[in-house]
């Protein structure tokens, strides 16, 4: 699915924890970025979300990553990750419209040459069953 919104990302194969994810959203910060966020809109046809969530192996140690997830306004999820650990995120979205996937970077507020990268790996949705 593609986003309608996005402040900076990529897609593509991202290392973390030590596991390679082929099919990743990533979402860097470039120093002086200290909020990310990428826009789905789900047309409320989705069930679930479904990602595993961590730093990327490359990014300094001392980042820690606030993932969260809100869907139509709402936050629906939040965790705090630093490099080397990795959660399983599995959220049901059914009846939601617009799906946000936010990155907070609180290290990038005094770091503004460091790039810390926030990875959704192998991030998808799932349909409701036609």
């Amino acid at each position: 699915m593609q986003p309608v919104t996005y402040d900076f990302m990529e897609t593509g194969a991202a290392d973390v924890n030590g596991a390679t994810f082929p099919q990743s959203v990533i979402m860097p910060s470039h120093g002086w970025l200290t909020v990310n966020k990428v826009s789905y809109n789900t047309e409320r046809k989705m069930k679930w979300f479904r990602a595993t969530i961590g730093v990327r192996d490359d990014s300094p140690p001392k980042s820690p990553i606030i993932f969260e997830v809100t869907a139509d306004g709402r936050k629906v999820y939040s965790k705090s990750l630093r490099l080397g650990s990795s959660r399983k995120v599995d959220l049901n979205v059914k009846g939601v419209l617009r799906l946000d996937l936010v990155l907070r970077f609180p290290e990038a507020e005094t770091d503004f040459q460091t790039s810390y990268h926030g990875v959704w790996g192998d991030a998808q949705f799932v349909r409701y069953r036609d």
